[in-house]
């Protein structure tokens, strides 16, 4: 395994017996930035490729079917109590709701691929209160899965490769400016979907 900070080995070494187990959580909590940051680990060798795949679709996946039966069973409650925290409001669920009457096939598999739109959770949620069927809902969202933890496993396994060919204090530089503008970046990435979105 390549040299890290001592600081990041300690956090390493004290969880690596469950690092898949935290890999799954820290999925289903936050899959993005998650997935950029197993490429990146994946290229300084912490992460075998096939598990650490595996473990990534089934975390994305488990949020899915979590999201879904929320909408499915409690959107309108939900949105009463605790959708201001997410960014979900009967706005932007009734539209979604409508368009997913015409198009869910496209928008579920487009929202997959590009973060959902700017408004992930009110997509999966609008899927479950306008009744997609389950079935179908996981299959699109399965096919968009392969894309997205490929293409943002990639993007972190690239910057991987950069953190390896920089020396001494510059890796500890590089690993602050990442953990700064990587957020940043998804952030405005899911802003500018929402402001443009079909």
């Amino acid at each position: 395994m390549e040299s890290l900070p001592q600081f990041a080995t300690y956090i390493l070494e004290a969880s690596y017996q469950l690092k898949y187990f935290l890999l799954f959580i820290g999925v289903v909590l936050e899959g993005p930035v998650i997935m950029i940051a197993c490429g990146f680990l994946l290229r300084l060798e912490v992460f075998a490729f096939w598990p650490m795949y595996v473990t990534i679709m089934l975390g994305d996946l488990t949020g899915d079917v979590l999201w879904y039966y929320v909408g499915h069973l409690f959107a309108e409650p939900f949105l009463r109590r605790f959708g201001k925290y997410f960014g979900v409001n009967r706005e932007n669920l009734e539209l979604a709701k409508e368009l997913f009457q015409k198009h869910h096939l496209r928008i579920l598999f487009i929202s997959k691929i590009t973060l959902g739109l700017g408004a992930p959770l009110a997509t999966l949620i609008s899927a479950g209160a306008s009744h997609v069927s389950f079935g179908r809902y996981m299959k699109i969202n399965l096919l968009g899965e392969v894309f997205l933890v490929l293409g943002l496993v990639g993007i972190g396994y690239f910057f991987g490769h950069i953190y390896s060919s920089i020396s001494g204090d510059l890796k500890i530089i590089f690993l602050i400016m990442l953990a700064v503008l990587l957020p940043v970046g998804l952030f405005f990435l899911r802003k500018h979907f929402k402001q443009n979105k079909v």
